[in-house]
């Protein structure tokens, strides 16, 4: 990239400060989808015509050391800018472990984090919800303890011999006001991170806990965590719970990679939801299987399918811990009455599967797409069965990222749309349906003590979405974006019960009296030191047609600002 000689020596000193970033990577193998690593590395893979190897986090070393091996081809033929020469040197320095190559090293590490935050309701008139979910604050203090093994064979560069194993373990201990942060309606009710009253720390549980092993192409892990599968608002398996107990394995070549996750969900039912249940026998028990198989065929061009199965009510056999079967085929088509009384219509198994599609057409831009479903008629199963009267439950997306180097960062842009069927995610039971739950002790007077979330989208079924954003972001150091999104949100939801029949195989999105949803956002983090972050953040929200009642509004300004202090 051409600079002008004015800002030359600007754009070097944010440059060398990135690559000084390395030092934050190091000792980690574990990386979330838009932590600084990731970003500055799928930023760098844009401009160099190729893609991040896979759009499944958290990634391992594998996936960085490939997707910078792709980039360090393209450099040795063509000139890379400053700013993505500073993120592959930083991923590159990585060490596996803090040791010198050929030799054992072993990581003991307990750390200290404290942070204050506020979001301050500046205007409202009715309340349209919070725009930063509960899983989003920071907690008042945390206390990482990390534990690791590696074997080193050098660091994360294609010319060096790859390690041949790592171990790591990670645990952050919260202190947060979680059991006390909800009200009936499921929207936290205090304004800050701050412990009102001695009374309430009675109840503190780590959101992150598990222990991580690689050994070359290899790896797996076993804990709490959060999850991303998807590009974008992710459709099958989203960010939005707080966190998945889960297991998974995965295989990350150049070409190809592979992962299986066996995710276990909270299966507590309300009493509304038990009776919808018939009276039927069953464990109380829920469980999701998932694989996906990414394909990349060439530099340019990533292609995904995911398929999973929902499991309820029974507990699962040896069969689902095996990563290679087709998980449709275990669907228990002939026994759904568990009991043995024949009236009994609880289902206790939903498919899903999904295909994306990631593209990098041009330098410095990626093109996306997801078709996801978990329920889709054939017209073989009208026709022979007489299927028409099962709704199909589908959902897509299209979007469109940009990262374009300037001034020792990256000037962001995207765009996305998505759209979700009236029936997506929802089952004929809570046992089934692609929702996640937990269950916390609220101290708030009436206030429901589940708290629930989609797997995937976070507008859950029957919406419209459009959403853009632009920015500029130097990871590790600053990045700030301003955001505008319009939906439309029919009537189903959570708390839809599901149906058969003409009418409801009929609905299209969005249904009844949607509500009209606008918000526009402004978000900025600096972090002067590694070990300091400042943060502030306003959103505009309104929403027309309120509560889905004709000619009802509301609209609210919120506030968000934070310093959070961290040693590792």
């Amino acid at each position: 990239m051409t600079k002008r000689p004015g800002t030359r020596a600007v754009a070097l000193a944010l440059t060398l400060a990135l690559a000084a970033t390395g030092a934050a990577y190091a000792q980690q193998n574990r990386f979330d989808y838009d932590e600084d690593a990731v970003r500055a590395l799928r930023y760098a893979a844009w401009e160099a015509g190729t893609l991040f190897g896979s759009a499944a986090s958290p990634y391992g070393l594998a996936d960085l050391g490939l997707t910078a091996a792709r980039i360090q081809a393209f450099a040795a033929g063509q000139g890379l800018s400053d700013e993505a020469r500073a993120a592959l040197d930083a991923v590159l320095g990585i060490p596996r472990p803090e040791a010198e190559a050929g030799s054992d090293g072993f990581l003991a590490r307990l750390g200290a984090g404290a942070a204050l935050e506020a979001y301050p309701r500046l205007y409202d008139s009715g309340d349209p919800g919070t725009p930063w979910s509960w899983a989003e604050r920071l907690p008042l203090l945390s206390i990482p303890i990390e534990l690791g093994a590696r074997r080193a064979e050098g660091a994360i560069d294609p010319g060096a011999p790859a390690p041949t194993g790592a171990l790591y373990a990670r645990i952050i201990v919260d202190l947060r006001e979680d059991h006390n942060a909800l009200d009936g309606t499921v929207t936290p009710a205090n304004v800050s991170n701050w412990i009102e009253s001695a009374d309430y720390i009675d109840y503190t549980f780590p959101h992150e806990a598990f222990i991580a092993g690689e050994y070359g192409a290899l790896s797996a892990s076993f804990g709490r965590d959060r999850l991303r599968w998807g590009p974008g608002s992710a459709l099958t398996l989203s960010e939005e719970p707080d966190y998945y107990d889960y297991l998974d394995a995965a295989l990350t070549t150049r070409r190809f990679s592979y992962r299986y996750a066996w995710i276990s969900i909270d299966p507590s039912l309300r009493p509304s939801e038990l009776d919808a249940l018939d009276g039927g026998a069953f464990e109380s028990v829920k469980n999701l299987f998932l694989h996906r198989l990414e394909f990349l065929p060439f530099d340019r061009v990533a292609v995904a399918i995911v398929e999973g199965l929902m499991l309820g009510g029974v507990e699962p056999d040896l069969a689902y811990a095996n990563p290679f079967l087709i998980l449709h085929n275990r669907f228990p088509w002939n026994t759904t009455a568990y009991d043995g009384i024949g009236g009994n219509d609880f289902v206790p198994a939903a498919t899903v599967v999904s295909l994306e599609l990631r593209v990098n057409p041009w330098r410095y831009a990626e093109l996306y797409g997801t078709l996801a479903m978990n329920q889709l008629q054939s017209s073989y199963e009208i026709e022979r069965y007489g299927a028409a009267a099962i709704p199909n439950a589908y959902a897509w997306q299209a979007g469109f990222e940009a990262a374009y180097p300037l001034f020792g960062g990256w000037l962001r842009a995207g765009f996305e749309y998505v759209y979700t069927n009236p029936w997506m995610y929802i089952r004929e039971n809570r046992f089934n349906s692609f929702t996640w739950r937990r269950r916390l002790t609220s101290n708030i007077g009436g206030a429901d003590q589940l708290a629930d979330a989609y797997l995937g989208y976070r507008y859950g079924p029957d919406a419209m979405a459009w959403s853009g954003t632009i920015g500029w972001d130097a990871p590790g150091r600053l990045r700030g974006k301003a955001s505008l999104e319009y939906a439309l949100k029919g009537e189903q939801g959570l708390d839809t019960a599901y149906a058969t029949g003409q009418a409801a195989a009929a609905l299209k999105t969005p249904t009844g009296t949607p509500e009209r949803i606008a918000a526009i956002g402004l978000e900025a983090y600096w972090k002067p030191r590694p070990w300091l972050e400042l943060g502030c953040g306003l959103v505009l929200t309104s929403v027309g047609d309120y509560g889905h009642v004709a000619g009802a509004a509301a609209a609210a300004l919120d506030a968000r600002v934070s310093i959070a202090v961290s040693y590792r």
